[in-house]
């Protein structure tokens, strides 16, 4: 993809993130066909411009259409994928957890350049579930919906939020469970301190960081008896929904596949995030054997590129890994392809995205979005638009930004609202804000550029209205 087709498309974005190049393989994957998969779920030109995630929106549509087509065809087509893809994921840990205890300064470096790009292409093999439950979070979303309506009338709504929490405990409150039975730390850290690695950085939540949070804790019996009993009744409750639906087979399997897939948007990302622990002795030694000072810097590197160099004995370019720490654009292509841009060739491509079509709406003095967890409420704006602002977040304010992932966690508890830019009912702070019960509305687009630091407003997550006052 050239500059000018880059300019000349009209492009979805998706969210900011602030990953490393190596970490690219997770959009990179997209474009690889595993054939264990029944349908070709390929998309051309996934992109990162300077960490705006985006796909041509024809793209997008190509696939959503196919996709829906399969679940109209046979309902329970997700629910297959989903599974295919935590047994794969099952299969992967076990032989990672291997990795981790290996010793790698005595193996040749042509050995080392094997071992590292066996766990690429287990990553590559796992792309089909980037994309397709997110192309038809919509279709579920409205299908569901308007079928509830029909069956439920008034109390539509109220069915519906049963449907959005996720029976699967993800990885926040597994980690919340476990630290309040935590015997080893050591253990517990390498289980959890991933949650910081949202970056594919080497960010890791350390031993103290739990130890504090477990010194805080207050009779965890009843805490545990409580998170227990509440995961109970919230099966229960679920189980009790699918009776009521349960002549329509074609609705209950898309009600099953829309709670699944709301815990699965966040597994899947996190299924990246949470392999590199297993990695980071092969990633020290990498470090080493291409002469970097710092083996972090190796994550600045294309998968291929570290391939290379140690397949040819050469040292990283340190001068190429300080230009893409100041930002690079990566777009994807079919089977491994991609192309590349930093230095001042990426300012060129990313004028030509700015000045390109994207799925913007006008700014003013209200947004509207959709309804992750039901509320009402009133605060003052805190502005996040890095994980450096997080900081800034006190008690009872309503939180504004583009997206959330896991390093938002520990400062959530502050907030009376959430209110982001990106995402829609299978997004992080979607998951997330059911998981805490915080008043949260996604998907607004705008959040950020109408609302700024301090400004008083209104959340409606009842009509997904939300608003300055006075």
């Amino acid at each position: 993809m050239d500059v000018n087709l880059i300019r000349n498309t009209s492009w979805h974005v998706f969210h900011k993130r602030d990953r490393s190049p190596l970490m690219q393989i997770f959009l990179l994957s997209t474009g690889i066909y595993n054939e264990e998969i029944p349908i070709d779920y390929r998309v051309k030109n996934m992109s990162s411009f300077n960490g705006v995630v985006a796909i041509p929106l024809k793209e997008k549509l190509r696939l959503k259409n196919i996709l829906i087509k399969e679940l109209e065809e046979d309902p329970k087509f997700l629910l297959k994928i989903m599974k295919q893809c935590s047994e794969m994921h099952i299969e992967y840990v076990n032989e990672w957890r291997e990795m981790y205890e290996k010793v790698y300064y005595s193996l040749t470096s042509k050995f080392l350049s094997q071992k590292f790009m066996e766990y690429i292409h287990q990553l590559a093999n796992l792309g089909f579930s980037v994309t397709i439950p997110l192309f038809v979070e919509e279709y579920l979303g409205e299908t569901v919906f308007n079928k509830f309506k029909n069956f439920f009338g008034k109390d539509a709504e109220k069915m519906y939020a049963i449907v959005l929490n996720p029976i699967r405990a993800g990885a926040v409150l597994q980690e919340e469970k476990a630290l309040l039975q935590v015997c080893d730390f050591n253990y517990h850290q390498f289980r959890f301190g991933w949650m910081k690695n949202v970056d594919y950085k080497q960010e890791y939540y350390p031993v103290s960081y739990y130890k504090k949070k477990s010194s805080k804790i207050t009779n965890p019996e009843s805490k545990i008896q409580k998170i227990l009993e509440q995961r109970t009744n919230e099966k229960k409750i679920f189980k009790d929904l699918l009776k009521k639906i349960s002549k329509d087979k074609f609705l209950v399997a898309l009600v099953k596949t829309l709670n699944k897939s709301i815990y699965f948007r966040s597994y899947r990302t996190e299924i990246f995030y949470s392999s590199a622990r297993f990695f980071t002795p092969m990633f020290k030694e990498i470090g080493k054997r291409l002469g970097l000072a710092n083996y972090k810097d190796m994550l600045y590197l294309y998968w291929n590129e570290i391939e290379q160099l140690l397949n040819t004995g050469k040292n990283a370019d340190q001068e190429l890994i300080d230009q893409r720490k100041k930002g690079y654009v990566f777009v994807s292509d079919y089977d491994g392809e991609y192309t590349h841009w930093e230095g001042k060739e990426m300012d060129d491509v990313l004028k030509a995205f700015s000045s390109s079509k994207k799925n913007n709406i006008s700014l003013g003095s209200e947004v509207i979005g959709q309804r992750a967890y039901p509320g009402k409420v009133s605060g003052k704006v805190c502005l996040v638009n890095t994980d450096s602002d997080l900081k800034k977040i006190k008690k009872d304010d309503v939180l504004v930004c583009h997206s959330t992932n896991i390093n938002y966690v520990p400062y959530l508890d502050k907030v009376k609202a959430i209110v982001t830019e990106e995402g829609g009912i299978l997004s992080h702070a979607s998951m997330i804000s059911r998981e805490m019960k915080i008043v949260s509305v996604v998907g607004t687009n705008t959040a950020t550029k109408v609302f700024k630091d301090g400004d008083n407003i209104e959340v409606d997550a009842i009509k997904g209205i939300v608003q300055k006052v006075k």
